[in-house]
This record gives structure tokens, sequence and C-alpha cells, in this order.
């Protein structure tokens, strides 16, 4: 193995070791006011990334499937996005979910949560849309994909989104805004404090889920595969969809 694969197995390793702590520590019972602080420490713009990831689902999709759905943000927009659509919602977090079921319950949408960690979790029946938003840093595309084989149907479409870390002049000032979030979040929200230490930034700067993401895909034969980079790159959202035409009617649950 050569220096340069010896430096890359490393690096792979800590980013491994980093991402299982940082989601170990950062949801256990923030359930309540998570909305707030992702709203206030992306100064908004998480509103319009979401906005842009809605965008990408057909609206006539069937059955759509939303990984790491926390407190049901994404799930309130597909249903609108996708009214007749059945709605599945996986995150490993009780609270999380227990938030999102309170939110989907005013609505009439037909939704289903799993309480499992995406990597291990236990699916039925087949998709046709497959989102995600902030999962693709903790989990490794080859295990999740892999996982998805079986779920995913001809001209099923995948929309993930996460951070990323941006570059020239906007990563200064990226740097500057966590390092304000780490001091100022405790003092608002107590219950964040384990949360706001610089495990998460160091996180997504060793992050290259934007480049490992789209070579699994089209590893797997997904196409149209495509990087979109949001916010001066501080988020990018990574696009594709399974070869072959959507079904007409809806999926087998």
């Amino acid at each position: 193995m050569s220096e340069h694969d010896r430096e890359a197995v490393d690096v792979s390793m800590r980013t491994r070791a980093l991402r299982e702590e940082v989601s170990e520590k950062f949801f256990k019972g923030t359930g309540a006011t998570y909305d707030r602080v992702v709203a206030w420490t992306t100064l908004g713009l998480d509103k319009r990334w979401k906005k842009r990831l809605w965008a990408q689902v057909p609206t006539d999709a069937h059955r759509i499937l939303d990984l790491a759905c926390g407190t049901g943000i994404v799930l309130g927009g597909l249903h609108r996005r996708a009214p007749n659509a059945q709605l599945v919602g996986v995150d490993f977090t009780a609270d999380y979910i227990e938030v999102a079921r309170q939110r989907m319950a005013a609505t009439d949408a037909d939704v289903t949560f799993v309480h499992a960690n995406a990597e291990e979790m236990q699916l039925e029946g087949t998709f046709d849309v497959v989102v995600s938003s902030y999962i693709p840093k903790y989990v490794d595309p080859d295990v999740l994909l892999d996982r998805l084989a079986p779920h995913v149907e001809p001209g099923t479409v995948l929309a993930f989104h996460d951070f990323a870390f941006p570059r020239g002049g906007a990563r200064f000032l990226w740097r500057r805004w966590m390092r304000l979030i780490g001091w100022l979040g405790p003092k608002i929200w107590p219950a964040w404090k384990v949360c706001f230490d610089e495990n998460l930034e160091q996180l997504i700067e060793q992050s290259k889920w934007h480049r490992t993401y789209p070579k699994a895909l089209e590893a797997r034969g997904w196409v149209d595969v495509r990087m979109h980079k949001l916010s001066w790159r501080t988020a990018i959202l990574v696009t594709a969809r399974r070869p072959g035409a959507r079904a007409e009617g809806p999926s087998s649950p």
C-alpha cells in the first residue's frame, strides 16, 4: 500500500469515528428545540435548501422514503409537494420521531415511522422517491445504497442534502460563524451544550460525502447523478435516478 493510500485510509477511519461520535451526542434529548436551532445556526438557509430538495420530487410520487426524518420538517414539505404519496420516515432518535408524529398528525398525510438506524433499517415494499436532509455525512454510502437496493424501482428519484465545507473567502466566514455558534449556542439552548463543540465542525471539514455518494451511485448504475452547490457551497444537494421509467400505479408496501 502506498503512502498516499495509507493516509487516505487513516483519514477515512478518523472521519468514521468522528461521525459516530457526533451522531451519538448530537441528537439525544434535543427534538423539541431542533427546528429553532437549525433555523438559527443556518441563518434561515435551511428552509431554502429544503425547498431545493422538495423541488426534485415528482408531484405524482407514489411512495416516498425520508431517511433521518428528524422532526418531520421534510415530511411536511413532501406531503405538500406530493399530497397523494405514502410517506415513510426513518430516524434513530425516539424523541425526534415523536415530534414528527405530532407534526404530521395535524395533516391528512399517509405516513409511517420506522425507529431505526439507516444502515440497519428493515423496510417493506419499494419507493419511487428517496430523500434525506443531513444524513450523508453520517452514513457510509456503500452500506446505505446496498441497504436501499431491494427497495428502489426503475425511475426512482434520489435527493440527498447536507452541509459542505466551503471554499475561498466563504471558508473564513464559515469558520468564524461556527466558532460563534459554539460559544453562543449553549448560552441560548443549554440542552445543546454537548453538541456545540468542534466535532461537528471537524466532521463537516473532513467529510467528502459529496464525492463519495456520486461515485457510489454511479457504481451501482444510477444515472443523471448531479451535484448542486447551494449558498456559496456551504451545502450540497446530490440528485440521481434509477434507470427506467417510473411505474404508473402505487408501489407495494
